[in-house]
């Protein structure tokens, strides 16, 4: 991966590009690459970069997931809405249904770092609503939500919840062809990350999960005319990776 894309978090791919963004702290840049991993273009969003981690799109508009919380106590959780015609930028908001008193701003609820479910890194487009993945560190079982691409605050309640699977979800994709859900994640070891893809149908049942081998921290996925993209993120032992691979 370019140096521009160290920590790279979310993916989309259509049949000419994979689009890719940093996570908190960098740029509010969509990157475009070719695939053969150079970069092509640069789309600038009129937006802060507070913790971007999830894209899709439906061809006129890129969705952006700024709703990273390892933390859980953010209160601006949001989707950014880039139409790239336009090059104007809207956001929905959202809180979590669930969230307690962290959704009043005047009594903010104290949550250990990375050990609650109100965080997330994930989000696919199928049809006309968002589906939004959680990391759910605590319990280990994912919650799914849908999120309307017209509304503009919502309150979230879980749609679905996964078990069974082997660590947190960090990326997602929605394969129209096959109609099943691609899913990456880790789960976290002492000293290491264990990274996995797994396949779920449209009732969100996990129907195949292989490990990663050789991987690290894997942050997005995307599959377009029968290839399957994911990208890792730089840590001391692995660099920052776009990887093209098939499941046999």
């Amino acid at each position: 991966m370019p140096d521009t894309l160290l920590e790279t978090s979310g993916l989309f791919c259509d049949n000419h590009n994979i689009y890719t963004l940093n996570d908190s702290g960098n740029l509010s840049e969509i990157y475009a690459l070719n695939h053969t991993g150079k970069l092509s273009a640069q789309i600038s969003v009129e937006a802060k970069n507070v913790d971007w981690e999830a894209l899709a799109s439906d061809g006129k508009n890129f969705y952006i997931g700024d709703f990273g919380n390892n933390a859980g106590n953010r209160k601006d959780l949001r989707i950014l809405i880039h139409n790239v015609d336009k090059k104007q930028t809207s956001q929905h908001t959202f809180t979590y249904a669930n969230d307690g008193d962290v959704a009043n701003i005047n009594e903010p609820q104290s949550r250990q770092y990375k050990a609650h479910d109100q965080d997330a890194e994930a989000l696919v487009l199928k049809g006309d609503d968002l589906i939004m993945f959680s990391k759910s560190w605590k319990t280990g079982i994912a919650s799914v939500y849908r999120i309307e691409t017209t509304s503009t605050n919502q309150i979230l309640t879980p749609t679905a919840s996964i078990a069974g699977l082997p660590g947190i979800i960090t990326g997602a994709d929605w394969d129209e062809h096959k109609q099943q859900f691609i899913i990456v994640g880790y789960k976290v070891n002492t000293f290491s990350v264990r990274p996995f893809i797994s396949l779920l149908d449209a009732q969100y049942n996990v129907t195949r999960t292989e490990y990663l081998k050789g991987f690290g921290q894997v942050e997005g996925v995307c599959s377009t005319n029968g290839e399957l993209w994911f990208t890792q993120e730089k840590l001391p032992f692995y660099p920052a990776k776009l990887v093209n691979i098939a499941l046999k």
